[in-house]
């Protein structure tokens, strides 16, 4: 995982993917990105914790997992490494992985 932002070419990405794709960088280091060249062109910047596989954004100092499970639908012991479905507090189901 890339901690710090290295420069990028503007041209690296097209007009398309800075504004509409989401650049998931580690909690923390939004502001880093929003001043790198490349990174910068990016509308949509969010920290992500790598540690959970949960974008810090989605879940907000108010929101918890509520439950975690596995891709059968068997119910498991909070976020678990691999692929999790999470049901969260304010009612979002997601698919999150973890490393």
């Amino acid at each position: 995982m890339i901690e710090d932002a290295f420069a990028i070419n503007q041209s690296t990405f097209d007009e398309a993917k800075y504004s509409n794709a989401i650049l998931y960088v580690p909690i923390g280091k939004k502001a880093t990105y929003q001043s790198a060249d490349g990174w910068k062109n990016f509308t949509n910047i969010e920290e992500f914790d790598y540690s959970t596989g949960i974008a810090a954004q989605q879940m907000g100092k108010d929101v918890k997992v509520v439950d975690a499970y596995q891709l059968n639908g068997q119910k498991r012991n909070g976020v678990q490494r691999g692929l999790n479905i999470i049901r969260i507090s304010d009612g979002i189901t997601r698919k999150v992985v973890v490393k």
